[in-house]
């Protein structure tokens, strides 16, 4: 399978999201807006208060449970609600978003005759298979680097050294990368309604791993690196900040999951011309 070429995917992805980024926001108008409220009603819950702590150099502590303490000046610090607020703002992030995903990568690929602009917020069998398979390739990509990261430890505590050790971590998380990469084309399929599963995606992208990431990264850097910089200017005014935020990431959001569609589509050559979908082509 020849596949697609990067520089071709990114240019076209991002023309697209630059002559679409109306219809982006309408999509995105209800989802983004309720994960906006929910993020501030989330914040405004978290306790202030969780302990006053302050590293000193070359100083000891205790960990109790999610508890650190320092058994000098007896300050401690609770880890447990801010774990629990990043639990919740990530399940927020997963769930909250998902209508638009599904929407705006059946948008790009097939047009307005197949999904049209408005704003949408709806949880059917698309948007729940699609969550299916993202917490089955978010699993798959923790459990591969989980066993990574295991071995590394065995071989470390065995006197296999630093750098064994260190070189099996990050062997282990590109494994994992690469793994969950492939994935990724179960997608586009789902969201045209398509024949979709992992075998199947696994097929489809088959040697298209290191051209995804690359150009993942290409995304990321024209449309997240500014998206960063911005947000830490704003650091000092949190509500702006959560605001312009949400618009942010809805643009980030929308490039990767077009360029993800697009090279989906330069891959296989489904959809088909003007967007019509070939339900019998599958890559061999």
């Amino acid at each position: 399978m020849p596949g697609f070429q990067i520089g071709e995917v990114f240019t076209e992805s991002l023309r697209f999201l630059l002559k679409q980024l109306r219809a982006a926001f309408i999509l995105a108008a209800v989802p983004y807006g309720l994960l906006f409220v929910l993020t501030l009603v989330a914040s405004s819950l978290m306790p202030q208060d969780m302990g006053t702590f302050e590293l000193r150099p070359g100083a000891s502590y205790q960990v109790e449970g999610l508890v650190v303490v320092d058994p000098e000046t007896g300050a401690r610090f609770d880890l447990e609600p801010l774990l629990w607020f990043q639990l919740l703002m990530f399940a927020l992030a997963l769930v909250v978003p998902l209508p638009f995903k599904v929407a705006w990568l059946r948008y790009s690929l097939l047009g307005p005759r197949y999904q049209p602009v408005r704003p949408v917020f709806q949880f059917g069998s698309r948007e729940i298979r699609f969550l299916g398979y993202t917490l089955a390739i978010v699993l798959i990509m923790f459990a591969v680097a989980g066993v990574g990261t295991i071995l590394a430890g065995m071989v470390g505590a065995a006197g296999g050294g630093v750098a064994i050790t260190v070189v099996l971590m990050f062997a282990a998380a590109v494994v994992a990368i690469w793994l969950t990469t492939r994935l990724y084309f179960v997608f586009p399929p789902l969201v045209m309604d398509l024949p979709a599963s992992l075998g199947r995606a696994w097929t489809e992208s088959r040697g298209q791993a290191f051209k995804l990431i690359v150009l993942t990264v290409m995304v990321l850097v024209v449309l997240a690196l500014p998206a960063a910089l911005i947000g830490m200017l704003l650091a000092g005014a949190p509500l702006i900040a959560t605001l312009v935020g949400t618009v942010l990431q809805i643009v980030i959001d929308a490039g990767l999951w077009t360029a993800l569609g697009f090279a989906y589509w330069k891959t296989t050559g489904i959809p088909g011309p003007q967007g019509a979908v070939v339900p019998t082509q599958v890559a061999s």
